[in-house]
């Protein structure tokens, strides 16, 4: 791989673990996406912080080494620890699976991603979630997701349906 291309990798990472270390993880009010805030009116939040530290666990498990030394963490694990923590604090939150799949609560997404990381890293013991408990959670997105034929489905949820079911097929 070219360097240029190397060293535009590693700053990418190194601004995704910034965005990612600014979260709030103590929200009060309603939640800011984007101006106006009625735009698109997000209420859950966990969600987001599980996806966005399983895709990191992702971009550092498949990086190149050496990382910059900029990078706060080099170890794939600490963000795979960091998805199973949020996904327990979605499970266990006041809005598990209270609207998923769609537009702003990407939990089903999330815990896919989740389930790939698990296996991935091999299996880990000591996380808050285990595969298995991704794996249900999955579930519940897909019958929810189905429970409402009357409804017109959008096309993320229809895109998670289809990978859904194509990797429980394998």
């Amino acid at each position: 791989m070219p360097f240029a291309f190397r060293l535009a990798v590693c700053l990418f990472l190194v601004a995704a673990e910034q965005v990612f270390d600014l979260a709030d993880i103590s929200p009060s009010g309603g939640l800011l996406t984007v101006a106006p805030s009625d735009f698109y009116g997000e209420s859950e939040w966990r969600d987001d912080l599980e996806l966005g530290a399983t895709e990191l666990y992702f971009a550092l498990a498949s990086a190149e080494r050496p990382l910059l030394s900029a990078l706060r963490h080099t170890d794939p694990a600490h963000y795979l620890r960091a998805a199973a923590h949020w996904a327990h604090a979605y499970i266990t939150g006041p809005n598990d699976a209270a609207d998923t799949p769609n537009l702003y609560d990407v939990s089903g997404l999330a815990h896919f991603e989740l389930f790939r990381a698990i296996s991935s890293a091999g299996h880990p013991t000591k996380l808050e979630v285990s595969q298995s408990h991704a794996s249900m959670q999955i579930g519940a997105s897909r019958r929810h997701c189905r429970s409402c034929p009357g409804q017109r489905r959008d096309s993320q949820e229809m895109r998670l349906l289809w990978i859904f079911d194509r990797y429980r097929s394998r």
